[in-house]
């Protein structure tokens, strides 16, 4: 039997009730419904970059979308997943969570109906975290007064290992006892990769611990930080 869902046909061979083998890119289901991939059958991430989205599923009626329909939804040989059951929208649709793992690779994935053989599968790539570097480019090492803004803004670059800027990455002015502030707090790398911070000195004790640190992070890289340098003193008198 052949079907077409989204302008793509796929045929389907039905083996009892409940159950089907499936030829494409959808699965018949109980009462006729039909499941099937709504968009791209590929999704993919970095490794060890936690929860990302499965393909978009659609299950339909004689083209018409069917709300309140259970579908299991799960990966076959991903480290850290079980399945889990969700309901589709009103829309008729429904979409999970895979969680990423340390390994890379291609894996299989699928969606089917809750208590039934019929699966549509579909494709998740894992690939290897990309490293960077964040530099500080300005402001490190700068002596400072408590109570008051240091002289110079603190700007730091984050570039791949082939020195091509990151941009959109968050970065983070770390404090111990927040001892030093920075506005703003987080910043997004720009177009040259750049992020800059205003920084302020807070009240001086001794003795205390300075501990100053950028850390950074964006989707896909494995992320990191940075030691800074900011000796301040008491005021004079």
């Amino acid at each position: 039997m052949l079907f077409c869902v989204g302008g793509k046909w796929s045929r389907v061979v039905t083996i009892g009730e409940g159950a089907s083998i499936v030829l494409g890119r959808g699965a018949f289901g109980p009462g006729g419904n039909v499941l099937a991939i709504d968009g791209a059958s590929e999704v993919s991430a970095s490794q060890n970059s936690g929860n990302f989205r499965t393909p978009m599923f659609k299950v339909t009626k004689n083209g018409a979308p069917v709300e309140g329909q259970r579908i299991a939804i799960g990966a076959v040989d991903l480290p850290n997943n079980s399945e889990s059951v969700l309901t589709t929208d009103a829309n008729g649709q429904v979409q999970g969570w895979i969680l990423s793992s340390a390994a890379t690779g291609t894996f299989k994935g699928y969606a089917k109906f809750e208590g039934t053989s019929a699966q549509v599968a579909f494709s998740i790539v894992l690939q290897a975290r990309s490293e960077a570097t964040l530099t500080i480019v300005s402001g490190d090492n700068q002596s400072g007064t408590a109570n008051s803004p240091f002289r110079d803004s603190l700007v730091a670059r984050l570039t791949t290992s082939d020195g091509s800027p990151l941009v959109g990455a968050t970065v983070s002015f770390n404090a111990a006892n927040n001892s030093v502030t920075a506005s703003p707090n987080p910043a997004i790398t720009d177009a040259n990769g750049t992020v800059s911070f205003a920084l302020t000195a807070g009240a001086y004790s001794f003795p205390q611990v300075r501990l100053f640190s950028l850390n950074w992070s964006l989707a896909g890289y494995a992320g990191g930080n940075v030691p800074v340098s900011l000796p301040f003193s008491a005021p004079l008198g």
